[in-house]
């Protein structure tokens, strides 16, 4: 049952459970363009991949997204993931 409460505690990352691969397809969305590719265990290439694709979000929530995953890198709770030479973001 969706309460008034998980309207107002979702909106900080509370009341939603996530996989670890979930959360991989999602961030992968949003670092590829913007595009969500279904996960398999079968072979297939970079076209056939993005044949399947659907454009969930857009370029200018995109190029947000890196830059806070980036900042949190650099300046926050994700500092001790960076790796010289490698753009690396973090997720608290």
């Amino acid at each position: 049952v969706w309460k008034q409460v998980n309207s107002i505690t979702i909106a900080f990352g509370h009341g939603v459970s996530t996989t670890p691969l979930q959360t991989a397809v999602g961030c992968a969305a949003l670092m590829n363009g913007g595009f969500l590719i279904e996960p398999t265990f079968l072979p297939r290439t970079a076209q056939q991949a993005m044949e399947v694709a659907k454009k969930v979000v857009s370029e200018r929530t995109v190029e947000g997204m890196r830059y806070l995953y980036a900042l949190n890198a650099e300046k926050g709770s994700g500092k001790s993931a960076r790796v010289p030479g490698y753009r690396v973001g973090g997720k608290t």
